[in-house]
């Protein structure tokens, strides 16, 4: 009874492990590393998400940052806008589809 008891385990790891592994795709991963006054936010990231459009977002203690691909775009507090963020303390970046 022991002996099928470790067969049957061996085999149902294997099945599992072969159900796992085939739901895997190879990925294409391309990393390029930014650099030059644009890229230095003087400040620990908090949170980094990609919108729909594209758009990669990195919170920070001092705001948010918008990267394009090529340049990034500093959002921030100001308290003569009305429209501009509420406080520059970005913990978490939250995604909301339309």
């Amino acid at each position: 009874m022991k002996k099928q008891q470790i067969w049957f385990c061996v085999v149902s790891f294997f099945v599992v492990a072969l159900l796992s592994l085939s739901g895997l795709k190879a990925q294409n991963l391309f990393f390029e590393k930014i650099s030059g006054r644009d890229a230095n936010p003087v400040t620990q990231i908090h949170g980094i998400a990609k919108d729909s459009i594209g758009y990669v977002w990195f919170g920070s203690w001092n705001g948010a940052y918008r990267y394009d691909g090529k340049t990034f775009d500093f959002f921030y507090h100001n308290p003569k806008d009305k429209t501009s963020l509420p406080n520059n303390r970005i913990v978490i970046l939250f995604l909301i589809k339309n």
